[in-house]
């Protein structure tokens, strides 16, 4: 069954982070604590330490090294993956995360999308990502989109949920 997965796309300034904040308050993913001297210390306490490396590895963060780190060492795409598996771990069903992928390099940025999909997939979450950045979109490969630049909207039916060819 597929778990539905959404992008809130368009170009910087043209309302996408006022529309995400407006419907979703709830669900919008932003400063998270860190505190501790590992970030495994900060993840929901309820969660298994199985579920939280599986959760990190499943997000492309696999790095176990990395995992005993505190969160201000990391890198920005690093931080990028932990706030992603953190939100997946948390009892929250719909996860909004706002500037998906601005941190990161662009190769980054489409492989990360593509593990994120997958991994948002294998639970019973609902996943909006709000980026400007339209290259994420065939690696996302979510189930609907709506392009701020255009006010539009659409659905995505029949998308494979394979990795597009480069």
């Amino acid at each position: 069954m597929n778990k539905p997965l959404y992008l809130l796309i368009g170009r910087s300034a043209s309302g996408k982070t006022t529309i995400a904040k407006e419907l979703f308050p709830d669900a919008y993913i932003t400063n998270y604590q860190y505190n501790h001297d590992s970030l495994l210390d900060d993840m929901p306490k309820d969660v298994s330490v199985s579920d939280i490396s599986k959760t990190l590895t499943s997000v492309g963060f696999a790095s176990i090294p990395s995992w005993l780190k505190p969160y201000n060492v990391l890198s920005n795409g690093e931080k990028m993956r932990v706030d992603l598996a953190r939100a997946i771990l948390e009892s929250k069903d719909l996860i909004v995360f706002d500037e998906f992928t601005s941190v990161v390099d662009r190769n980054i940025a489409q492989v990360g999308s593509f593990a994120m999909q997958k991994a948002i997939r294998r639970t019973d979450k609902k996943f909006i990502a709000v980026t400007c950045h339209f290259d994420v979109e065939d690696w996302l490969l979510p189930d609907w989109v709506f392009d701020t630049n255009s006010m539009t909207f659409r659905i995505c039916e029949g998308q494979k949920k394979n990795r597009p060819k480069c």
